[in-house]
């Protein structure tokens, strides 16, 4: 009889149950009720009932989304004062950017940076403007004292720009290093940012 007791038991939780498919869908909203899936889903961590639409915030959100917020390497990367960067000759840090004034040798402007392991990918991201005339800024980005090159010499208009990179002898420092040429010139440079890029899942 227990077999047949099973199989009862089981037909009256079919006959109570109804199959549902769980969508893999994200949801952005900060209030409760129907939602519409989000089309580039951020945040993991909101909770919605079986038919995927009835949709609870989170009490007490920590994240947003999956995505950490990895924490700033770069300290004053605005140069909102002039401090925490090392300026040889040719470099001057004023009105909330550090300028270069194109003198013709290897002059660096530098930061000691947190080390970060061999194998990590940083984002490196910063503003160039005040590019002199018709001329370009003009230099390397080394991000160790090996060196290790972001990137070699290089010509760069005004706007941001954008390096993911790799570290494979170690992230110490940061210097650019600028060198006039005929088509190099004055430049300055602001919003200097380095970031662990990376995924870590937080209470998802």
């Amino acid at each position: 009889m227990a077999p047949i007791m099973g199989n009862m038991l089981g037909d009256d939780l079919m006959a109570i149950s109804t199959a549902v498919v769980i969508e893999d869908y994200m949801f952005d909203s900060s209030v409760v009720g129907e939602l519409t899936p989000e089309e580039s889903p951020s945040d993991f961590n909101d909770a919605w009932d079986l038919d995927g639409t009835d949709f609870t915030p989170e009490a007490s959100p920590d994240d947003e989304g999956y995505w950490d917020d990895m924490p700033e390497l770069v300290t004053n990367g605005g140069f909102d004062a002039d401090s925490d960067w090392t300026l040889q000759s040719s470099w001057s840090i004023s009105g909330g950017k550090a300028s270069y004034d194109a003198v013709t040798s290897q002059h660096y402007l530098k930061q000691t940076l947190s080390s970060v392991a061999v194998g990590t990918t940083v984002k490196i991201q910063f503003d160039i403007l005040d590019v002199e005339g018709s001329k370009n800024a003009y230099f390397k980005l080394e991000c160790s004292g090996t060196p290790e090159a972001v990137f070699g010499y290089t010509t760069f208009s005004a706007g941001t720009h954008t390096y993911y990179h790799t570290i494979t002898g170690g992230l110490d420092r940061l210097n650019f290093v600028p060198l006039n040429t005929g088509t190099g010139g004055y430049f300055s440079i602001d919003n200097v940012s380095v970031t662990e890029y990376a995924i870590k899942p937080l209470d998802v």
